[in-house]
């Protein structure tokens, strides 16, 4: 989960007293400020890239609907065009729950949507995962 605010400062009540995480349960602390968001685990991220054909460049990459999309999905996307030119385009897409949660997202009518309007080919869509 990303935070705007103060940087985090571990309260060593939290952490049991000795200010070090256990590990066994995977304790996170409580974040000070003016958020005073309790972590309850951490979770991995992972970073994917996706390409696919468009039917318009210019078009794809002056949309707001991707970014749209991925936000309210909790992701970030930042776009690729080839050099040379053509239709096929990339995106990388960062703060990836999980494969599957992505898979889910763009089975959704929302992503249906926002592909439809950026002219996005979904039979074209491959994705890769970071390893």
């Amino acid at each position: 989960m990303l935070v705007n605010g103060p940087p985090v400062q571990q309260n060593r009540e939290t952490l049991g007293g000795s200010g070090v995480m256990d590990s066994a349960n995977q304790r996170a602390s409580t974040m000070s400020g003016p958020h005073n968001v309790r972590l309850s685990k951490v979770v991995a991220m992972t970073t994917v890239i996706a390409v696919h054909e468009v039917t318009d460049v210019a078009h794809w990459l002056s949309s707001s609907k991707r970014a749209e999309f991925f936000g309210a999905h909790g992701m970030t996307v930042r776009t690729f065009v080839a050099p040379g030119g053509g239709n096929r385009v990339g995106v990388i897409i960062d703060n990836v729950l999980s494969l599957e949660a992505l898979n889910e997202a763009l089975q959704g009518a929302d992503a249906a949507e926002a592909m439809k309007h950026d002219g996005v080919d979904p039979d074209t869509v491959e994705l890769f995962v970071s390893s």
